[in-house]
This record gives C-alpha cells, sequence and structure tokens, in this order.
C-alpha cells in the first residue's frame, strides 16, 4: 500500500474531490511543472489553448469518414491511418465533431500511442472524430507546428498515463486538468527557429514512413504462402473486443440462423452469441483445421495465471497489460511488488525466457501476446497468462506469431466471454486452441521468414525513431533554455 500525507486545502485542489495517490504526488511534488523547469516564468496551458468543440453536421445520403480513438485509427505517429464509413442514418453517437486546419486534436485516452494527432490536407466537410478526442484550438499567438511537437513530449505524455488520468479499464484524463500543466513561456521567434530548423528531418522522416509495414502485415503475408489462404483476409473482418480485430472496420448489424445443437462448442461451453458462431472467423480457424493439426494443449508444459501482488515503491516488476505491446514487451516498469510477499511465490509464478504472455481481459487487450526473450526477474499481474510450451514439439517464436496472425486473432475473438469492457478468456479456452501440425524445422523456416521483413521494417522504425530522437532534443533546448527568464 502507498501512502501520502497532504494538507486537506491540498486535497480540495481538485474539483472532484478524488482520493488519489498518483495524482496528489505528483500535484504536491511537481506542481504541474512537467519539464521541471527552473524558470520563473511558467504559463499554464490554459492561457494558450481553450477547448472548441462543433457538433458535425451530417446531410442525407452522404458518407464520411468517421475517426474514432484507438490504435486502429491513430498510428504511434500521431497520423490517421484508418477510418470508419459512417452516414447520417448510420453512425455511433461518439462520432459527432468537426475540425478545421487550425484545430488541434488530443486523445482523451490513457495509454495512446501518442497524445497529439497529425493530419493535413483533409477535406473537413467529409472527416468526423469522436467524442474521445479534445478538440482544441490556440488562444494565443503561439506556433501551431511548436504546440503539436510539444504535446506528444514523453514528460507530457507520462503525465497523462500515470497520474491525472482517472477510471479503471478505458481511462482517460479530464481536459481541465490536462489544462492545468505549466509550461515555460518560450518566445515566438525561438518557436519559429524550431519549426524552420526540423523541415529536413520532418522530411526525411516522412520518405520511411510511407515504407513502413506492421507487424501484423507482415507475419499474415508470410503465413498465407504457407497455409494458402487470402493475405487480405483480415481486412474482411469486423471490429470486435480482442485486441488484433481491433484495426478491422467497425461492424454492422448481423443475423444468423442457426440449430440449438450448433450453440454446443467442442467443449461442451454454450455461447449464445453472434459472434462465436461467425461464420467467417469459423471459416479461417477451418483453414488450419482442413489440415493436420494439434491443440495447444497438446503441447504444453504449463499454464500460470499472474498474481495479484502486494505493491511497494520499489522490489519485484510487476509485467501488467500495458507491458505487453504485441510486438515486445516494455521493460520501463513502473509497478513494483513488494520483495517479502515475492519470497512467498512459488518459482512457476516468475517469468521465464521462452515464456509466452497473454493477456487475458479487457476489451481492445485481450488477446496482446508477447514472448520473454531475456532473463526478466519479474512476475505477472493477474490479468495475464503465461504459457510454458515443450519446445522439443514446438517453436515458442512461432507460436506467438501464429497467435498474433489471423488464426490467433480469429480464436481469441471466438472464445472470450463477457460483455462491455469486463471480457476474458480462460486457460482451458487457450489451450483448446487449434495450432498446425508442422516440423520444427518447417516452424523454424517460417520464423527466419518472418524475423528477416520485421528486421527490415525494424530498421525503418529505428531511422524513424532517432530522426524523432533529434526533434526532441531540438525541442528540448527551445523549451528549457529558450523560455523566457
Amino acid at each position: 500500500m502507498k501512502i501520502l500525507n497532504i494538507n486537506l486545502s491540498a486535497l480540495s485542489s481538485d474539483e472532484y474531490l478524488r482520493s488519489d495517490f498518483k495524482y496528489y504526488n505528483f500535484v504536491c511534488t511537481k506542481k504541474w511543472n512537467v519539464f521541471d523547469s527552473k524558470s520563473s516564468n511558467l504559463i499554464p496551458l490554459f492561457e494558450i489553448l481553450h477547448e472548441e468543440k462543433n457538433k458535425f453536421d451530417y446531410k442525407d445520403e452522404e458518407e464520411y469518414y468517421g475517426v474514432p480513438t484507438g490504435s486502429s485509427y491513430i498510428d504511434e505517429y500521431g497520423k490517421i491511418v484508418s477510418t470508419q464509413m459512417v452516414t447520417k442514418d448510420d453512425h455511433p453517437n461518439r462520432l459527432k465533431y468537426q475540425i478545421d486546419g487550425e484545430s488541434i486534436l488530443l486523445s482523451s485516452l490513457r495509454l495512446a500511442k501518442v497524445p497529439s494527432v497529425t493530419f493535413e490536407n483533409l477535406d473537413y466537410d467529409k472527416y468526423v472524430f469522436s467524442n474521445g478526442f479534445y478538440i482544441l484550438k490556440n488562444k494565443s499567438n503561439w506556433n501551431k507546428k511548436f504546440l503539436m511537437y510539444l504535446l506528444r513530449m514523453p514528460h507530457i505524455k507520462k503525465v497523462l498515463d500515470n497520474n491525472i488520468y482517472r477510471g479503471i479499464g478505458i481511462s482517460n484524463f479530464k481536459i481541465e486538468d490536462f489544462l492545468k500543466i505549466k509550461i515555460p513561456n518560450v518566445p515566438q521567434n525561438i518557436q519559429q527557429d524550431f519549426c524552420d530548423e526540423i523541415k529536413e528531418i520532418e522530411s526525411k522522416i516522412d520518405d520511411e514512413y510511407v515504407k513502413v509495414n506492421g507487424n501484423s502485415q507482415i507475419i499474415n503475408e508470410i503465413l498465407s504462402k504457407h497455409f494458402a489462404y487470402d493475405s487480405n483476409l483480415l481486412t474482411k473482418l469486423e471490429k470486435g473486443m480482442t485486441y488484433g480485430t481491433q484495426s478491422c472496420p467497425d461492424k454492422s448489424i448481423g443475423l444468423m440462423n442457426l440449430k440449438i445443437t450448433e450453440f454446443v462448442n467442442d467443449n461442451t461451453n454454450i455461447r449464445f452469441s453472434y459472434r462465436s458462431k461467425n461464420r467467417l472467423l469459423n471459416e479461417i480457424v477451418d483453414i488450419i483445421k482442413n489440415k493436420s493439426y494439434l491443440k495447444i494443449k497438446d503441447i504444453t508444459l504449463s499454464i500460470e495465471k499472474g498474481v495479484q501482488p502486494e505493491y511497494a515503491d520499489f522490489g519485484v516488476p510487476v509485467i501488467k497489460i500495458a507491458n505487453l505491446k504485441n510486438e515486445y514487451i516494455n521493460t520501463d516498469f513502473e509497478e513494483f511488488a513488494n520483495e517479502t510477499y515475492c519470497n512467498k511465490l512459488k518459482k512457476e509464478k516468475f517469468v521465464k525466457i521462452n515464456d509466452i504472455l497473454i493477456c487475458s481481459i479487457g476489451k481492445g487487450s485481450l488477446g496482446k501476446v508477447d514472448l520473454v526473450e531475456e532473463e526478466i526477474e519479474a512476475i505477472l499481474s493477474v490479468d495475464n497468462y503465461m504459457l510454458r510450451i515443450d519446445k522439443e514439439k514446438y517453436l515458442p517464436e512461432f507460436l506467438t506469431y501464429y497467435l498474433r496472425s489471423i488464426f490467433g486473432i480469429s480464436q481469441f475473438e471466438l472464445n472470450y466471454s463477457g460483455a462491455t469492457n469486463q471480457i476474458h478468456i480462460y486457460d482451458y479456452d487457450i489451450l483448446d486452441f487449434i495450432i498446425p501440425n508442422i516440423s520444427i524445422d518447417k516452424q523454424q523456416v517460417i520464423v527466419d521468414e518472418i524475423r528477416k521483413q520485421i528486421k527490415i521494417q525494424q530498421k525503418r522504425k529505428k531511422e524513424i525513431k532517432e530522426k524523432s530522437y533529434e526533434i526532441l532534443n531540438i525541442l528540448k533546448s527551445k523549451i528549457i533554455d529558450g523560455g523566457e527568464e
């Protein structure tokens, strides 16, 4: 348990009277100064920005590009990569705001890949945005591009993700909290110098960005060659509740006629849902079923559920849902378990190399899959499973790629239980997943092909990241050194 002693006056500084360690620890120690700036001339964001949301005017018989929040629509570079086609008669209530060229879009979601969204050359009469965005306008003379980069700085993202968010599950932050953040008051000529200085770097980033493919696309393109299916099959799926379907189009209402006997699955669970009997999802699994196949339980040594630890400021790192990136495990740990508590745990509860970590709960998170590829002294939170397989029968890396492919995505979507944000999947469901019965040698060939293509993409991403760091360092010099004293 974490304890913080504060004055009642500090507690009343929040109009919602929240009782929240992470919030007051930040407010009392940082006093909203996210950059730890020594400048005496700090300015709160509410003096620079204000919220302005204009309702979108839908017209009859017109189609529009809806942009919800979420990783399937906004990528890690802040660019809009996908939209949802909507009309006046058929659009979710959350899609209702219009922007213009002067707008600044900020995702309200905790753990959004990037806070501020980049957009250029949009047809503003055709794009409609979710109420999950805060739409801000510059009410000062600050340079918009300078502000956009500033709002993406890790100093600010860290505060949004770890200190001022509210709620559990799909949580977000309040705009009034965000606008209290204080930054150095940077003169306009220095803002312009920054924008001029980064033009060439931005151009190089754009050149590399257009060549980048996602790992999911790479995995499915390679598996499609070995298992003879359409590599674009994933684009035909509808967006569901699990992680892997979040890049698919939003689903419409579907009807299906079934016999009562068809509601009983092989594992005897009775599921009364359209999703569990979705024909396309089942046809995808049948691609493997129609060949020689196994079930995960046939190659499993054990499957361990994570624990609910006793937390402490220091101790053994806890791998939580947020650490699973479906490409790698983020080892910049924010949460730690009490060592005394951990000393009482069975050794099986500590992660090991070649463990496959699977997120078992939560809308938009269930179905994340990552492989432990290095020694980490850590435990896993209760929302995840550790799957340990017999390496003589199956390669952990191949199974990880397979579970991230359309075959894994389909089975996670078919087998989860629950509704709203409280969906979950059980260990016995995962153990019943269908997997191809192929030799270790064949698995290795596929793994090597995927590795080769991912390595090419990683090189491109690394170049983009290095150039982005250049921009970040230039910006830091302007903010920290360029603020008026």
